[in-house]
């Protein structure tokens, strides 16, 4: 029977590159050869190939950008298809796969939110930045980046000793932003702040000494700001 002589280097675990002896297979192997030089190799020692040339450890190819991995008995190669969820967009291409998020299947619901009332003299509209204080009495006003607490943003519009709804976590998807943003539309993938001026928000984070950085949320579409509260420290002095 006729053979062929194959020769590959590998790097085993101390740090040495060595050329395996040459192995001889037959020049049309079979399964079963590759599978016998296969648990050769790794029962001899733990090895990590820099190239295989000749010799592939798999009776047949995988299909179309499937990936090489070890299975979950940790004692053999397997093939892997990268998959996702629903939303999950998977892209293969020459030399890399792309996994990213479909905006039209991905849906973020709110998930944190409380009622309160408006304070005497001040009137919020839906979309508003809010803070509260003992002198409000626990009430809600139009928030600025003085303001050390940030409570979130109001989910609707309401007039002095009203209640209102506040958003801490979660999407709020307004039609027009003119009077919150400066903005009929948002920019998505921006961060917005708790703007100077009471009441609105900026993609400008505050510099100045003795303001409050309160990210107000991110832009996800042009009409939707993902809102998160979290606590953040006064701008030092210089």
């Amino acid at each position: 029977m006729p053979y062929a002589s194959v020769s590959f280097p590998v790097s085993v675990w101390d740090g040495l590159t060595e050329d395996l002896a040459s192995v001889q297979i037959d020049t049309s192997p079979t399964a079963a050869t590759f599978d016998r030089i296969r648990n050769e190799l790794i029962a001899t020692q733990t090895l990590v190939f820099a190239s295989l040339e000749a010799v592939s450890f798999f009776s047949t190819l995988g299909t179309t950008n499937q990936l090489v991995g070890m299975n979950s008995a940790a004692d053999d190669f397997e093939y892997k298809s990268v998959t996702g969820d629903e939303g999950v967009v998977i892209t293969n291409s020459t030399g890399g796969i792309e996994i990213g998020l479909d905006s039209d299947g991905v849906e973020v619901r709110a998930q944190g939110s409380y009622s309160t009332m408006v304070s005497s003299g001040d009137g919020i509209v839906a979309g508003n930045p809010v803070t509260t204080s003992s002198a409000t009495n626990g009430k809600v006003v139009p928030a600025d980046d003085d303001d050390a607490l940030f409570c979130g943003l109001a989910l609707s519009t309401a007039d002095t000793d009203e209640e209102v709804s506040v958003l801490q976590m979660g999407p709020i998807t307004l039609s027009d932003w003119t009077a919150i943003a400066g903005a009929e539309l948002l920019t998505p993938g921006e961060v917005y702040y708790v703007s100077s001026t009471a009441g609105q928000i900026t993609t400008t984070a505050p510099v100045s000494e003795g303001k409050f950085i309160h990210v107000a949320g991110v832009a996800v579409t042009t009409t939707t700001l993902v809102v998160g509260v979290s606590e953040v420290a006064a701008i030092p002095g210089a």
